[in-house]
């Protein structure tokens, strides 16, 4: 075997055997439980269907915002909310 393959095979064999054993340890201390057990997730999702309107605005720190075009009778509006927002459709 040549030189350069013996060591793409020993740093191979090295990454899947200390994969396995963080994986062998996470488990021992308990990381499964703890996904199982974590809190679900706070945010609502708000579906509204609004008639036409030129302008939106949204009175918050920072959101992610996607505009895509469709051809539907009525526009929709959807979101995540953790707390009542100011939306205004004008």
């Amino acid at each position: 075997m040549k030189t350069w393959k013996k060591v793409v095979l020993g740093i191979s064999l090295i990454s899947v055997f200390l994969g396995g054993g963080l994986a062998i340890w996470g488990y021992s201390h308990g990381a499964l439980t703890d996904l199982q057990n974590q809190p679900k997730n706070d945010l609502d999702f708000v579906k509204k269907e609004v008639n036409d309107f030129n302008r939106m605005d949204i009175k918050s720190n920072s959101y992610n915002i996607l505009i895509k075009t469709g051809n539907v009778s009525k526009a929709t509006i959807t979101y995540y909310q953790k707390r009542k927002i100011q939306l205004t459709l004008l």
